[in-house]
């Protein structure tokens, strides 16, 4: 436009005629193309959240980095996480397999207190050697709803969990008539007095098919996450110090992790939720 004002083109009209533009063209100021030039206002802000908790949990993917930093009040995309991540270095270079489902199709609950799961896994310490930890899970809400973690767990021990976990849910009665427990066949499972005291309780034993860990997936997937999430990220410890860690894992997991098949709300969000669609 300076060039045509020198030669005395003033007006736009004859300014687009002379250089052969359109009319509108000659008002164009391009913009940057770099996408350094194109970065939010908070960038730096989001990378060193993304940064934080991805640190603070190596275990997690860049949903669940996602769902924490949208419980914190980020107003961030799960896209623009991926990428913070992937900058960082911090992506995870496998998935956790999920949980196997039975020939029916069905492995969770509808609601609340309708199906538990139980089964016990073994975790190393450095003064008794493997020691069984022993849980009951929410088939609805995933929640760890009793736990044990003692030097050895027969029958008897595994039924203190049942008796545990129906005081916490059912305080006012002591009993969850209805309600079905799935077990595999361990052999404190299946024993007569663990069966016994259940009855007692209101609760029907199901035992899994043989050869069919898929029917029991839930709490394997649990336990999986349980080690790479929370124990495999440390050295093994001492009995008490395990012990000590599995408290604070089982609350965090229970108050604070997000699970994908919950929409990414954590086990006792989720719980609420269920307990206000049955009021509504």
């Amino acid at each position: 436009m300076r060039q045509m004002r020198e030669r005395g083109i003033s007006s736009l009209s004859r300014a687009a005629r002379f250089s052969g533009l359109a009319r509108h063209g000659l008002y164009y100021h391009p913009r940057p193309s770099s996408r350094r030039a194109r970065l939010l206002p908070d960038e730096g802000r989001a990378r060193a959240a993304v940064r934080r908790l991805a640190l603070n949990h190596v275990t997690y993917g860049h949903r669940r980095v996602w769902a924490m930093l949208r419980r914190d009040g980020w107003a961030i995309n799960r896209k623009r996480v991926h990428r913070l991540m992937r900058v960082e270095g911090l992506l995870r270079p496998a998935h956790f397999p999920r949980p196997r489902l039975p020939s029916t199709g069905v492995l969770t609950a509808a609601w609340p207190n309708e199906k538990w799961y139980t089964d016990l896994t073994y975790i190393d310490t450095t003064d008794r050697g493997p020691c069984p930890l022993t849980s009951i899970l929410d088939g609805c809400t995933r929640k760890v709803v009793a736990w044990s973690f003692l030097p050895n767990c027969g029958a008897e021990e595994a039924l203190e969990v049942l008796v545990t976990a129906v005081s916490k849910e059912f305080p006012k009665t002591l009993r969850a008539d209805g309600l079905v427990v799935r077990a595999d066949a361990g052999s404190q499972f299946i024993a007569h007095r663990f069966r016994e005291g259940a009855k007692v309780l209101g609760i029907q034993v199901e035992a899994i098919r043989k050869k069919r860990p898929e029917d029991n997936g839930m709490i394997e997937s649990y336990h999986g996450h349980l080690k790479m999430d929370y124990l495999w990220v440390h050295e093994p410890t001492s009995f008490a110090e395990t012990r000590e860690l599995l408290t604070e894992a089982l609350r965090h997991y229970n108050e604070e992790r997000p699970h994908s098949s919950l929409d990414y709300l954590t086990p006792i969000e989720y719980e609420k939720k269920k307990q206000e669609e049955a009021k509504a």
